[in-house]
């Protein structure tokens, strides 16, 4: 009925033979939620978090990057890709969103501490996660899609 699959489609070799797979365990009408990292988000996480803006400049048409936690080289994709392999996958799509839209770029890690600011934060995310062009720039998006 529900598969999730949360931070796992950058590591995968074959994107859509997997969400294929996936797809295959669900039963008619079942629901994929799929979370991964947002190609489309590599230049502002360059440009802001690492503050490298020639990295920045060479991200911008990047497939890959290099993941630090697990050594190991991942492939990115944006959420409007996911969705055309999910379709393909025979699922429709039926809403996605952005995920840490504003928080994984606002460095000041010791002021997301302070609880009102937290929860400043906490608005801002929610009201931008389902709104165009916000949410395309997400550091994640979360597709949910429902088998055919």
């Amino acid at each position: 009925d529900l598969v999730l699959c949360h931070n796992v489609l950058q590591y995968v070799a074959d994107a859509p033979a997997s969400l294929r797979g996936l797809s295959s365990l669900l039963a008619p009408g079942g629901l994929i939620s799929l979370v991964s990292l947002n190609r489309l988000s590599s230049v502002y996480a360059a440009a802001f978090l690492r503050q490298d803006l020639r990295f920045a400049l060479a991200e911008i048409d990047a497939r890959t990057m290099h993941s630090t936690l697990f050594d190991t080289l991942l492939t990115i994709y944006s959420a409007q890709e996911a969705c055309a392999m999910l379709e393909a996958a025979g699922c429709v799509v039926e809403q996605d969103y952005g995920l840490l839209c504003i928080t994984s770029y606002w460095g000041d890690n010791e002021r997301k501490r302070d609880p009102v600011i937290y929860a400043q934060l906490e608005q801002l995310e929610l009201a931008l996660t389902d709104k165009e062009p916000y949410k395309r720039l997400a550091r994640y998006y979360q597709v949910i899609a429902r088998k055919v």
